[in-house]
């Protein structure tokens, strides 16, 4: 049986910062170009040009853009990492409830517009991403076992049990909205119930 085709991957990361300032600049136009047109326009050359930059330039860094693609969505990781974690670090005073409601709100809105997000979760497959989600998932849930663990109004339990099942609930309703219909991140009461059950769970 034949090996899957490895992920696409950047050809090379920069080594100085104004390649990584490159390289932000074409992941940034190209998540702004597919989230004002979708993949129907999504080139290389329009990527480029968006971001001030010769498609000499960009090739140094991506091969095609099935490999902007990928980035994109691990860079969607990290950056879901980095805001949550800001999150939980500055949540010891307030209640479950409202640390809840941040969280909700940061996967609701937070980390990229919706067309964008919609498009990524069709166009860019599991596979791709792999290593960088499998990481930064078990980061996360170390995160959140701790934070349950250390709070009064969490119920006592099986915390890294708990923090699994609670992750995975409210990210498998996101990307199920993402998939049939986007718009629905935007109502209300969608994040009444999100946050609802990740309260509702939790509290002691």
């Amino acid at each position: 049986m034949a090996s899957p085709p490895d992920p696409p991957r950047p050809r090379k990361r920069p080594s100085t910062a104004a390649g990584s300032a490159i390289l932000d600049a074409i992941l940034d136009a190209a998540e702004a170009l597919i989230e004002e047109d979708g993949l129907d326009r999504f080139t290389t050359n329009r990527v480029g040009e968006r971001a001030g930059v010769s498609v000499g330039s960009l090739y140094q860094y991506f091969p095609n853009k099935e490999a902007i693609l990928a980035e994109l969505g691990r860079r969607l990781e990290r950056r879901v990492q980095v805001r949550l974690v800001e999150i939980l670090e500055a949540s010891s005073a307030e209640p479950i409830s409202e640390t809840a409601a941040r969280v909700v709100d940061l996967l609701l809105g937070g980390i990229g517009g919706l067309r964008f997000r919609s498009v990524l979760q069709q166009a860019v497959p599991a596979g791709w991403t792999l290593d960088t989600t499998s990481a930064i998932d078990a980061q996360i849930r170390d995160r959140v076992e701790a934070e349950l663990s250390r709070r009064d109004d969490v119920r006592p339990g099986p915390y890294p049990l708990m923090a699994w099942v609670v992750a995975h609930a409210v990210e498998g309703v996101i990307e199920a909205v993402v998939r049939t219909d986007h718009r629905m991140l935007e109502t209300p009461a969608l994040r009444a119930e999100l946050i609802a059950l990740v309260t509702r769970y939790l509290a002691r």
